[in-house]
């Protein structure tokens, strides 16, 4: 159940990431670095207040949602206090996904493709000696570890690659 409310709210910040795409592409090739960021950074601040607002709702309005996807009464206890974490991996997981499609936007996708590669494998690596030890809500734990490392580094790539643009771009003084 978590997963799939995870999955659900986590396609507003695919559709927001997505839609950053030809802005952030359009200032790569004009070459100007503080349009590209200006993107991504409106991106990420629309996709955190759509996230977070359903991620909001549903922590609030969890003894309503969680019916929907259980209706097995001793579950549904376990499934609402769980509901804080789900908010948590959505918001991670959409500021990850926001500085990912900024680097799509500028051709650069091998260093987003490394973070996740990484971060995710770690945590595959992790997960059952994490889960054995702390259960779900360690297991949770460590997704919202995984995504804040992978927004943190993918910030920080978009950041090195952006300034890069006016150096890349041919001189018109020939």
């Amino acid at each position: 159940m978590s997963e799939t409310l995870v999955n659900l709210i986590y396609t507003l910040a695919v559709a927001i990431g997505q839609a950053t795409v030809p802005i952030v592409a359009g200032a790569a090739r004009g070459a100007d670095v503080a349009e590209a960021r200006r993107s991504v950074v409106a991106g990420g601040g629309v996709a955190l207040c759509g996230v977070g607002t359903l991620g909001l709702i549903l922590v609030l309005f969890g003894h309503w949602t969680v019916p929907l996807f259980s209706d097995d009464a001793s579950l549904q206890p376990q499934l609402e206090d769980q509901l804080p974490l789900v908010f948590a991996v959505v918001v991670t997981d959409a500021l990850q996904a926001i500085a990912g499609f900024g680097m799509l936007g500028l051709r650069r996708t091998f260093p987003s493709l490394v973070s996740t590669a990484v971060f995710f494998g770690l945590l595959c690596l992790s997960a059952v000696p994490v889960a054995e030890a702390g259960g779900l809500t360690a297991l949770w734990s460590a997704l919202i570890c995984a995504n804040l490392l992978q927004a943190i580094t993918k910030g920080v790539i978009f950041h090195r690659h952006s300034a890069r643009l006016a150096a890349e771009q041919p001189s018109l003084a020939t």
